[in-house]
């Protein structure tokens, strides 16, 4: 895209700020953003930001760096991509009823898993932070070997809420182009 996802703006606000707005109705005050060392992001309200001193080590090494500060009470968290600029609260609250003791709820829209609109358990989040200090940088290695429910489009808009608030899903199309952006 060639500029700082977090901090490009649809309708009046940052990428990053509409990510999490979006996900204070499911995690409250449990919002972890896990920022680049040099970024300088907009006020968050009450997220916790998490200097990542290793810029562009890949989405493990993130989520591995912020589950040290997911809340203790939490079960679960759902780790959401700036550039799902585009998420409801609906979808992500469907995604997280549906971990049913697994350690992953991880959707998949036309046969592509959504590792980074998803949700982990704590042991999974665990797992993550034991993986990155054994030099593991692969999502899709790592998440190989997790339990994972996979939740294809019909079954989260089988939810009511969310076939009418996101009935084509564009909570889960991450913009990695301009194009992506229309």
């Amino acid at each position: 895209m060639g500029a700082d996802k977090a901090l490009l703006t649809t309708d009046g606000s940052t990428w990053i700020e509409r990510v999490a707005q979006a996900l204070v109705p499911v995690a409250g005050a449990g919002i972890v953003i896990v920022a680049a060392s040099d970024q300088a992001l907009p006020a968050l309200g009450d997220a916790k930001v998490v200097l990542d001193e290793g810029r562009f080590e890949g989405p493990l090494v993130a989520i591995s760096r912020g589950a040290t500060h997911v809340p203790g009470a939490a079960r679960a968290c759902f780790v959401a991509a700036t550039d799902l600029f585009r998420m409801r609260a609906e979808v992500a609250r469907r995604i997280a009823s549906l971990l049913q003791g697994g350690e992953a709820a991880v959707p998949r829209i036309d046969g592509r898993a959504q590792w980074l609109a998803a949700v982990y358990s704590v042991d999974a989040l665990t797992k993550a932070t034991s993986a990155v200090g054994a030099g593991e940088r692969s999502m899709h290695a790592f998440a190989s070997r997790l339990r994972v429910r996979y939740v294809d489009a019909p079954e989260l808009l089988a939810d009511p809420a969310v076939a009418a608030a996101d009935p084509r899903l564009e909570s889960l199309v991450d913009a990695d182009t301009p194009a992506d952006v229309r």
